[in-house]
């Protein structure tokens, strides 16, 4: 079963997406609805679904309000709408697909699909690998060779990852962050946010506050998004109300 939720501020769009789900994929246990951003950001946190399927409107605020607040790029979204003129943000925030109000069950099957091969393909990764020592950067000229034990943390910069190293080296790959994470092949590394991934082995302390956040050997302060505190606790060895 794939755990589901759906947000919508219309109950009555609520109910018949349910309908449908429950008819045409019977494999997804819808978990929690929620009708504004508020809510819908307290149950994604806490029960950390599979599946979104969220609304464009919701009141006052959009689903783009709730994508910057959750600020976590390996969530499920399938976004529903009847405005067509979204489009182009939503393909920039990486939700899985778009549909249109009335939904049309071909696209809302087809939607689902494309979750569950991420999720093969996500889970096939998972398998045990050979830790890497070194970390390949190229260049036109050249390829640098970076050992991933001089790595304090590695920082999202657009289309560039900034690779912070012990002695104040800095050094910056042409390579966005996600990319860097498939080679980094080490569980000394943890994603601890969006933009962030850190060498556990370079943390000084850990401040306590909503969601936590990490101070690094080199008094660098790095922020634990929403979405990643459990996994940071669990990984660190402390359970995730210990960072409240």
């Amino acid at each position: 079963m794939l755990s589901t939720i759906i947000v919508d501020d219309e109950r009555l769009n609520i109910s018949l997406l349910e309908a449908n789900l429950q008819k045409y994929s019977p494999e997804l246990e819808i978990i929690g609805t929620a009708e504004s951003v508020n809510d819908a950001f307290e149950l994604i946190i806490n029960k950390k679904p599979d599946i979104i399927f969220l609304d464009i409107q919701l009141h006052d605020q959009t689903a783009f309000d709730l994508l910057e607040m959750l600020d976590d790029d390996e969530l499920n979204i399938i976004l529903i709408t009847a405005y067509e003129h979204y489009g182009i943000k939503a393909i920039k925030y990486g939700v899985i697909d778009y549909l249109l109000k009335p939904i049309q069950i071909a696209e809302l099957i087809n939607a689902i699909k494309k979750v569950k091969n991420k999720l093969h393909i996500k889970a096939f990764a998972k398998h045990p690998i050979i830790e890497k020592e070194f970390l390949h950067i190229h260049s036109r000229e050249h390829i640098e060779m970076i050992k991933l034990a001089d790595i304090i943390y590695l920082a999202a910069n657009g289309s560039y990852t900034d690779i912070y190293l012990v002695n104040n080296v800095k050094i910056v790959a042409s390579r966005p962050l996600k990319n860097i994470e498939e080679q980094i092949q080490s569980a000394n590394f943890l994603r601890v946010h969006n933009s962030y991934i850190i060498n556990i082995y370079y943390i000084d302390k850990i401040i306590k506050n909503k969601y936590g956040r990490v101070i690094m050997k080199n008094g660098f302060e790095i922020p634990i998004s929403a979405t990643k505190r459990k996994i940071v606790a669990e990984s660190l060895g402390f359970k995730t109300n210990h960072l409240e």
